[in-house]
């Protein structure tokens, strides 16, 4: 790769002291990396530490969980890791994986040589000549130099199937090969093969609706920096905005205006607006006006009497110089006292509003501070918003994992204690109720938490279940991971890149395609589905990977799936809510996991569930480092397996008989690749 080692100095020049925080950052950045990101295009420091980070968070969202984490704290990027000294992160990063300090820096020495050997890659192909080698040297970049974005090697046997895909993939001329500038920002066309997904999302959101109207529902879309949250958004939008008021909410841009339940309230009053023509519109603001007098009380009653006062004064000040004199003069000073009492008039209403009606981040604040009981009130206004929506409100939040934690903690809680709550328990009227579909990082989310309630860390938190993942159990029904393309996938969106185009057909392969479609109509179980897109060539699997995870989205396919999944209720505790949660989850992963064309077991996928809904702290550890497993299956290995905080749990017995479970289990470390997406099943080349 091109100028690796120097790519490996600079790097390692840019992690000393205060890492990207540092102050003077554009002179510290060296060429290649500067060349790489474009930093020319930086005015300023804040500038150029947005655009380096945005692009090494782009760049390492598919490492490992362990190397991804070392490169962001050794470039002082990692959110309650930034310290002024790379050996206060090296400490750091050696408590959060239960290493030595020098393992830690030998363990962040490999993933800043990752990054530079990603950047290079990259740089490669940013400069790729129109040369016959460009299709090969993309399929080279994403099969068999890049390692799984999850953690596995090259050798394993995922890239193998992957490499069939690609190589059953047409094939396109040399000559018609280009580079052209690639922007990062979101895209609304599907050339990773996510839209799918959303195909799903939207029809869980669609169900919801039609099922129980009156009760909200939050998703939370959980992937990295980079994994594709926004794009998945756009493509949700798509497909719910003809059922659905979609309302867009910048979290990081909001963060820096005022508090989070204002801004949620102008976000639903502008979605609400939209709806409607110009005169409707004025007619929503005249009734919001009277309905937040209404609750503003005492205050706004003081305010409309004092300028009354000040209105009669001018009246009685103004009429005596008005009687009088010819007629001209007379209609002049008239039109003259109108139009100051006018401009008194419309002055003290934007006084008012803005102060007390909360038509400003300072009114809103004043409200905060004034009322008896602010929130009831801005809860009850929430409510009479969304009745007047003509259809029901989605909220899509976005970048709520760049905000300060406490805004993080701030703004959930609005959205649970504000909107989420069921609108029949504020008023009686029948109003539908809110969505959220929230895109963030869940580590940045559960930290978020643990950081506002350190008190209750230890007297809260359960065995495998922190604060923070009791947090999120809390507040979503439903946890989606960004799937990861397939490496097929990511040939196609390479060479699109690189302006290959495919110039010829394989009519075998499209027949195979079209049979395959039609026997997944007729599919009657999961089982089937699977065995399908299993017979599959590598080729066709990627084209049926999207339509098998929508059937087994059905309402249909979930009913007969959860009836097939009643053996296993035993092994969960026995409240109603933990049983959904086990069903829910499961149903994504099958979704997500086919996805990703990966189609392990049912029965094995179901244990894995159950780990990752009563253990989150467990499966988050055993994705990273499946090997770990061992710990749990033979507890003498525990402390050279699991980190000292869940050595505890090597021998809790109701752990055990989910790992060794005999249908489905024992769970291996192979079979816990493919459950949590870091290894796609071992498949011979078509």
């Amino acid at each position: 790769m091109a100028h690796e080692e120097e790519l490996i100095r600079e790097l390692g020049s840019l992690r000393r002291g205060w890492g990207l925080e540092t102050e003077g950052l554009r002179r510290r950045v060296g060429p290649l990396l500067s060349d790489w990101c474009d930093l020319h295009r930086a005015h300023n420091d804040r500038e150029a530490r947005r655009v380096l980070r945005d692009a090494i968070m782009a760049a390492i969202a598919e490492f490992p969980a362990d190397d991804r984490l070392a490169v962001t704290i050794a470039l002082n990027l990692e959110p309650g890791a930034q310290h002024p000294l790379l050996g206060d992160r090296i400490a750091v990063l050696a408590e959060r994986l239960s290493l030595s300090d020098r393992s830690a820096r030998r363990r962040m020495d490999r993933g800043i040589a990752r990054l530079a050997a990603e950047i290079g890659a990259e740089s490669d192909v940013g400069l790729a000549s129109k040369s016959s080698s460009a299709t090969v040297a993309t399929a080279a970049a994403v099969s068999a130099d890049e390692a799984d974005p999850r953690g596995n090697t090259p050798d394993q046997s995922a890239n193998s199937a992957d490499s069939a895909a690609a190589s059953n993939a047409p094939s396109a001329s040399p000559s018609e090969t280009k580079v052209d500038w690639a922007t990062d920002a979101p895209a609304y066309e599907d050339h990773l093969d996510r839209a799918s997904l959303a195909d799903v999302l939207a029809a869980q959101l669609h169900d919801i609706r039609d099922r129980d109207p009156g009760t909200s529902f939050l998703i939370h879309l959980n992937g990295a920096w980079g994994t594709g949250k926004s794009t998945l958004l756009n493509f949700l939008e798509a497909r719910v905005d003809d059922e659905f008021t979609v309302v867009w909410f910048d979290a990081w841009r909001q963060s820096r205006l005022g508090p989070p339940w204002w801004a949620l309230l102008s976000a639903t009053r502008e979605g609400v607006a939209r709806e409607r023509n110009l005169f409707s519109r004025g007619a929503l603001r005249a009734a919001e006006a009277v309905v937040r007098t209404r609750r503003a009380s005492a205050a706004v009653t003081l305010s409309i009497f004092l300028l009354v006062i000040v209105i009669a004064g001018l009246a009685v000040f103004l009429l005596p110089r008005v009687a009088g004199g010819d007629a001209l003069a007379t209609l002049a000073k008239a039109v003259a006292a109108v139009a100051g009492t006018v401009a008194t008039l419309w002055t003290g209403a934007r006084v008012i509003g803005r102060t007390l009606l909360w038509d400003s981040v300072r009114g809103a604040r004043l409200f905060e501070q004034s009322a008896p009981n602010p929130m009831d009130q801005v809860a009850a206004h929430f409510t009479w918003l969304l009745g007047k929506a003509n259809r029901p409100i989605l909220f899509f939040v976005d970048d709520l994992d760049r905000c300060p934690d406490t805004y993080v903690v701030d703004l959930l809680d609005a959205a649970q204690t504000l909107i989420r709550k069921n609108p029949s328990s504020v008023t009686e009227i029948e109003v539908s109720a809110a969505y959220f579909v929230v895109a963030a990082d869940g580590a940045w989310l559960r930290k978020s938490y643990e950081n506002a309630f350190p008190s209750f860390l230890d007297s809260v938190s359960t065995p495998g279940n922190s604060l923070g993942y009791l947090f999120l159990d809390k507040l979503f029904q439903l946890t989606v991971p960004v799937p990861v393309p397939s490496a097929s996938a990511r040939v196609r969106y390479l060479e699109r890149l690189l302006g290959i185009t495919d110039s010829s057909g394989n009519e075998e392969l499209a027949r195979e395609i079209e049979d395959g479609r039609e026997a997944l109509v007729e599919a009657d179980d999961e089982s089937e589905i699977l065995e399908i897109i299993n017979s599959a060539s590598a080729f066709a699997r990627d084209r049926l990977a999207g339509e098998a995870a929508v059937l087994l989205s059905t309402p249909q396919a979930r009913a007969r799936a959860e009836h097939a999944l009643s053996k296993f209720l035993p092994l969960l505790h026995s409240n109603p809510r933990n049983i959904k949660r086990f069903l829910n989850t499961y149903n994504v992963l099958r979704s997500v996991r086919t996805l990703e064309q990966n189609t392990v077991p049912s029965d094995v996928l179901a244990l894995w569930t159950i780990l990752r809904v009563r253990w989150p702290s467990i499966a988050d550890h055993l994705e990273a480092a499946p090997d770990a497993i061992l710990g749990l299956i033979d507890p003498q290995w525990a402390s050279g397996c699991l980190p000292p905080a869940l050595h505890h749990l090597a021998a809790d017995s109701d752990l055990r008989a989910v790992v060794l479970h005999p249908v489905g289990g024992p769970l291996t470390a192979d079979l816990i690749r493919q459950c949590s997406g870091t290894e796609r099943r071992v498949r011979e080349a078509d």
